[in-house]
């Protein structure tokens, strides 16, 4: 792990990282590493499943990032597939989770995650099970379609699902895309 942290440091962003704590980053410690960068890292490390069930529980958002690139998919089951969705649950962290692990895990998860997730999961858990079964069906999954955008004005009025705003009309629009998107993707 030492050697994963130093090349993750060494990509460090101050500006980024400095920018992330005052926002809601979610993360006890950050480098500020981008996206692209965290993965071509974690990609060089090779699949090692106990090592990114390590970092995942690490409170580090590089560590974190990396550790679904590191993981097996074939070792995630429908009995443990919940153990990734332990700790706080950032919204980048979801994507990554969901469009470079949990839609690789196969039919099995897949199904779970549409049986288990969709139908009675956190919002967090939904908008995974969301994204991975559209990566999986190779669907384009577009932000303001879950996000309870206002889409009756000429101009997009984009929102964010991390205000704590209108939660019962988010919830609701949420429902009904992961209704259409367990229709679409059965």
């Amino acid at each position: 792990m030492a050697a994963l942290l130093g090349e993750l440091r060494r990509e460090m962003n101050g500006a980024v990282t400095e920018s992330m704590q005052r926002g809601e980053g979610g993360y006890g410690l950050n480098y500020g590493v981008s996206i692209p960068t965290i993965r071509a890292i974690a990609g060089r490390v090779g699949t090692d499943h106990a090592f990114a069930r390590f970092l995942y529980r690490q409170d580090v958002r590089e560590l974190r990032m990396a550790a679904p690139t590191i993981a097996d998919p074939a070792s995630v089951t429908p009995d443990n597939v919940d153990e990734w969705f332990a700790g706080r649950m950032p919204e980048e962290l979801i994507e990554e989770l969901a469009l470079r692990l949990l839609s690789r895990c196969g039919r099995p998860v897949l199904d779970t995650l549409c049986g288990r997730w969709l139908r009675a999961g956190s919002g967090a858990e939904r908008y995974a099970a969301l994204m991975a079964l559209a990566q999986f069906r190779g669907i384009d999954v577009f932000e303001f379609f879950y996000a309870s955008d206002n889409l009756d004005r000429e101009q997009w009025d984009p929102r964010s699902l991390s205000t704590h705003a209108k939660l019962d009309e988010k919830d609701r629009a949420a429902y009904l895309a992961l209704e259409l998107a367990r229709k679409i993707t059965l």
